[in-house]
């Protein structure tokens, strides 16, 4: 890349803007630099806490297992319970059919 301004004989590139500001000492021309717009400054980095989002991250998840264990009994629970309840209640049928074959019995002498 020519950073140098073309001579006064030289034809200036096309995309090239300069402006002539004035002659030196010795008669050459004094070119002024092209106005650039300013750099960005990319952002800086941000310091994050990793780990303490790792160490998070596992507590909830510790959290969420607990929480499907304790859900997961109690749904085992109430299907025991209800096992147990329909097994009494056949139970209670068969001593009501016996109970009323037996009154029957009873009643007819």
């Amino acid at each position: 890349m020519n950073l140098r301004p073309p001579g006064p004989h030289q034809p200036a590139s096309p995309d090239a803007t300069l402006v002539q500001i004035g002659v030196d000492d010795q008669g050459g021309p004094l070119y002024a630099y092209r106005q650039t717009a300013p750099t960005v400054m990319p952002a800086p980095l941000v310091h994050r806490p990793w780990g303490a989002y790792a160490a998070l991250g596992c507590g909830f998840l510790f959290a969420l297992t607990v929480v499907g264990v304790v859900l997961v009994a109690i749904v085992i629970g109430f299907a025991i319970a209800l096992a147990v309840l329909a097994v009494c209640m056949v139970t209670l049928m068969i001593c009501l059919v016996v109970l009323r074959g037996l009154w029957k019995d009873v009643r007819r002498g």
